[in-house]
């Protein structure tokens, strides 16, 4: 903006609980140059508390006939450190615009803390994960009103579903959905890593950096903070003298043996590029393509492992960027982070506070910032399975215009920021729409309610682990093939399938 550069995301962002990582993993951090503590002092963790921005919920007027941005501190808003509310939890939820009786019953979920469930028989937390958080609420604490399930419908946004389709256990646990102490569930005590370890532009620098290590032409600089704006030579990826090589807009149609995959000592792979097809040979070859594309890449493969690979069913997720021209509005009105029940964008916030490298993150409100904007496409009390609701939300995000996400970007954050002078046809400088069609790996975990679930997780009855056994010598790695979405998964994964190559 002018002569400003700003740095977003549009897909995978923190590198999460870094500390758990597993040796495979961090020694990929340390070849990489990856410093995690740099993170540490990179976020600027007393940013919202220093400028007053608070977390909260947001009633627009168009779902619940009022524009009203309450002050909330509940837990599934607790990931960053935001500014505390003066407001108690009952002044919190009178300002809700939602019934007398409505409120009461909300307010009774945020507070109460005996066991509701502890009359029944056998373990709890398996009880909790067989009832979804819709039913736990209406079975075991009363609650019937519907503007209370309106504002808790999708708040459970990690599986990107509705509280219909959700567990409890997960709800209340990972996800922070009230009912903890109603769940009879033990203090929470276990710490964790904070939320600060985040490149401006997200993961993309750990690709970024994988790509200048195995291209070292591509990019000048030799560090994790150079890697933010560092500008890098395409022409430099596909070099014949290059020991790793880079093909951009090669499309692979086809990976297929040369002759029995028990015997054959050689791979053929078919890819497209300029509308021409061309082959290439090797004597060995990884797929890290989507789990659902491989069987239509590979038909060879056993008709069973197939069955497995399409199992993998990805959550679409829409990410709009939004550079502000300032973020006047956001200091006025004491907000840094809202969810918004009913809303097209569930969540709406100011982009992380990281200023990393010759990379700074706005000085204050006066200058440009970018909102980051989540939707998670899903459909509410149809009887759908996870699978079918990705498979339609994928449509959505596929048939939208344009158009009609900008509309929204525009009311939205007019409702959203209005009382705080917000005008979005001066304020709003860009929009930059990200459609994550095939956005996180499907986890079964995640899906308690319609998935069978293994107490072992080396149980071969687990989908992902019969979907990535090598097949003669083609491996197969990707975050699929550890069910789960996460970069170190992705990692060790790849190492996994590296190692299963035949050697000769």
């Amino acid at each position: 903006m002018g002569d400003r550069t700003l740095i977003g995301y549009g897909g995978s962002s923190f590198l999460e609980e870094p500390s758990g990582y597993s040796k495979i993993v961090k020694g990929l951090m340390h070849d990489l140059g990856v410093e995690i503590s740099r993170f540490e002092t990179a976020f600027d963790q007393d940013f919202y508390k220093r400028h007053g921005l608070r977390s909260g919920l947001h009633f627009s007027r168009e779902t619940w006939g009022v524009d009203r941005t309450v002050p909330f501190a509940g837990k599934f808003l607790e990931y960053l450190p935001m500014a505390e509310t003066s407001l108690t939890t009952e002044a919190s939820v009178a300002q809700m615009p939602i019934s007398a009786a409505a409120k009461k019953e909300f307010l009774r979920l945020l507070t109460i803390e005996e066991n509701q469930i502890s009359d029944l028989p056998g373990d709890a937390r398996k009880y909790l994960s067989s009832v979804s958080y819709r039913d736990f609420l209406s079975k075991h604490l009363d609650i019937t009103e519907p503007e209370v399930f309106a504002v808790l419908q999708d708040l459970a946004i990690d599986p990107r579903m509705g509280i219909e389709s959700v567990d409890s256990y997960l709800a209340v646990t990972y996800l922070g959905l009230p009912g903890w102490g109603a769940a009879g569930l033990p203090d929470d005590t276990e710490e964790s890593d904070p939320l600060v370890h985040h490149f401006p532009d997200g993961n993309a620098s750990i690709a970024r950096l994988l790509v200048r290590k195995l291209v070292p032409d591509v990019a000048p600089g030799n560090t994790m903070e150079d890697i933010v704006t560092d500008r890098f030579d395409y022409s430099k990826l596909d070099q014949d003298e290059s020991p790793a090589r880079v093909r951009l807009d090669s499309t692979v149609t086809r990976v297929e043996h040369e002759g029995s995959p028990q015997t054959a000592e050689r791979v053929r792979v078919t890819y497209v590029r300029d509308r021409q097809a061309y082959q290439i040979q090797t004597d060995r070859c990884v797929l890290a393509c989507d789990n659902a594309l491989i069987p239509y890449l590979c038909p060879e493969l056993p008709k069973q492992q197939k069955e497995a690979l399409a199992h993998q069913v990805r959550q679409p997720i829409l990410m709009t960027s939004v550079a502000l021209r300032n973020w006047r509005a956001w200091k006025k009105m004491g907000i840094g982070v809202v969810l918004s029940p009913g809303s097209y964008h569930v969540g709406t916030q100011l982009d992380y506070p990281v200023s990393l490298g010759d990379y700074s993150y706005s000085g204050g409100p006066d200058e440009p910032v970018i909102v980051s904007m989540y939707r998670y496409p899903h459909s509410n009390n149809q009887g759908l399975s996870p699978r079918e609701q990705y498979r339609r939300a994928r449509h959505e995000l596929l048939s939208t215009s344009f158009e009609i996400i900008e509309r929204n970007v525009r009311a939205q954050l007019a409702s959203l920021l209005g009382q705080g002078g917000f005008d979005p046809a001066a304020d709003i400088m860009a929009i930059t729409v990200n459609r994550w069609s095939h956005g996180y790996s499907y986890d079964a975990t995640s899906h308690a309610l319609f998935d069978e679930l293994y107490e072992d997780d080396k149980d071969e009855r687990w989908p992902h682990l019969r979907a990535r056994k090598p097949f003669g010598r083609i491996t197969i790695a990707n975050a699929d093939a550890a069910a789960s979405a996460m970069l170190e998964a992705s990692v060790e994964q790849a190492h996994r399938a590296v190692a299963e190559l035949p050697r000769a």
